[in-house]
């Protein structure tokens, strides 16, 4: 039957029939492009891919990490002269081929961490950034949106189909596993005193990052290198001799002490009045015992035979018409109560717990020579007395690794059972639950 509108329909629905498979394809062709590209990202081996016999990074990622850092850290550094106002913190100094370069301090908040001029400079800065990065709203819709829009609507999904989802499933599964990493890190405000011109580190670049330790009056700080290994799987053997010689306890422990800074005013051997542990001291901890008694060290409360003198200072200090009686008791408490600081260590427990469940839950990265940073407030008279901060540190070798990173987690079992102990230690007997 030849009918004029009945051929005109036929033709408009070839053309809808038609153009749908062609968007339908073009949509199928990107996603397959960007599922490969997931693909790629999501293999196992470093977040940055670099050269491991030269360690060089390709000039195309040093491009789109540097600059973007840089901007970041501007506006944070309009007004603040590094020469006049940044000072050595003295816990650690990061060892270059030419020289030592210590970690600064930069009133009102910030640290300055000195960026390693190889692969891991520019890998450290790229995990900060991908922290910033997995945090933005708008790159888990893109992904989310991706997913419904291409797959969802297509009602027969094939081997390859599957393949290409779960690419991007696990891609989404790392960005918000990094989303949970990055309320364990300090915050971080970028990079300065980088040369755009320059196609490598700057030997003057530092992470911007806040300072851990300003929000007390006497921090006392320990800085701990986590994990079996302190070397990747794709490093020489030259390196992974040199790297075991440090510390052969680590294998046994799963961490290792690179620095410690105690308040304690009235001992001989204090400078400024703390006492520093140099990482020879902690490299000389070659038994459980002797690791123990370190941390031991660490949370113990300084010899305070002045008491008086104290409370009077404390007194002086706050204005006899702002100190009641209560205070000034619970100030001869803290002075008397055991020779450890408990309430330190109930209250950092939690943050260790929180930092082990996410260990156990991560299946995706290794943290290979990456530390932790445990901060609480030295001075007996200080208002923050027991409060405590946990966070993790120097990311210049993270990889994704499939079955995520069991060496640091092992680590993180022996601290809690380390602070378990401290913490029954400094029970007194006559406070015990019978």
């Amino acid at each position: 039957m030849d009918n004029p509108i009945f051929n005109i329909i036929l033709i408009i629905l070839g053309i809808l029939i038609s153009s749908w498979k062609i968007i339908w394809w073009i949509a199928r062709h990107r996603a397959e492009k960007i599922a490969l590209k997931a693909k790629n990202l999501v293999m196992d081996g470093p977040l940055i891919k670099y050269d491991s016999s030269s360690k060089l990074i390709k000039e195309s990622i040093f491009n789109k990490v540097i600059p973007v850092a840089v901007k970041r850290a501007a506006k944070w550094m309009s007004y603040q002269n590094i020469e006049e106002e940044a000072y050595p913190i003295n816990l650690r100094e990061i060892s270059f081929k030419r020289v030592k370069r210590a970690v600064l301090s930069l009133p009102p908040e910030y640290a300055l961490k000195p960026l390693h001029e190889d692969h891991r400079g520019i890998r450290e800065v790229a995990f900060y950034e991908a922290l910033e990065k997995s945090c933005s709203e708008s790159m888990n819709k893109d992904i989310i949106s991706l997913w419904h829009t291409v797959f969802c609507l297509d009602e027969s999904i094939s081997t390859k189909d599957l393949m290409l989802v779960g690419n991007i499933r696990r891609l989404r599964k790392e960005i918000q596993l990094l989303k949970r990493f990055a309320t364990l890190t300090p915050q971080y405000h970028g990079v300065i005193r980088q040369s755009l011109s320059s196609k490598v580190i700057s030997p003057t670049a530092y992470l911007l990052l806040r300072d851990l330790t300003v929000s007390y009056s006497k921090p006392n700080v320990l800085d701990l290198k986590m994990g079996f290994k302190t070397y990747e799987p794709d490093a020489s053997q030259v390196k992974i001799n040199h790297e075991r010689s440090k510390y052969p306890m680590q294998e046994t422990f799963g961490f290792r002490i690179c620095g410690m800074r105690v308040y304690d005013p009235s001992h001989a051997e204090s400078v400024h009045d703390y006492r520093i542990f140099s990482k020879t001291f902690g490299r000389e901890l070659d038994s459980e015992e002797k690791l123990i008694e370190a941390f031991r060290m660490f949370f113990r409360k300084p010899c305070e035979s002045n008491q008086d003198e104290i409370v009077a200072h404390f007194v002086k200090k706050r204005g006899s018409s702002h100190v009641s009686n209560y205070d000034i008791l619970q100030l001869r408490e803290r002075l008397n109560s055991g020779k450890l600081r408990n309430r330190v260590i109930t209250n950092l427990t939690p943050q260790l717990h929180r930092i082990r469940k996410l260990f156990k839950e991560n299946k995706m990265l290794a943290f290979y020579s990456s530390s932790l940073l445990i901060v609480y407030e030295g001075d007996v008279v200080s208002s923050s007395y027991d409060r405590c901060t946990l966070k993790m540190i120097d990311f210049g070798h993270i990889r994704r690794q499939s079955g995520g990173d069991y060496g640091y987690l092992i680590g993180l079992y022996k601290l809690v059972s380390i602070l378990a102990l401290l913490q029954k230690e400094s029970v007194p007997k006559n406070n015990e639950i019978k």
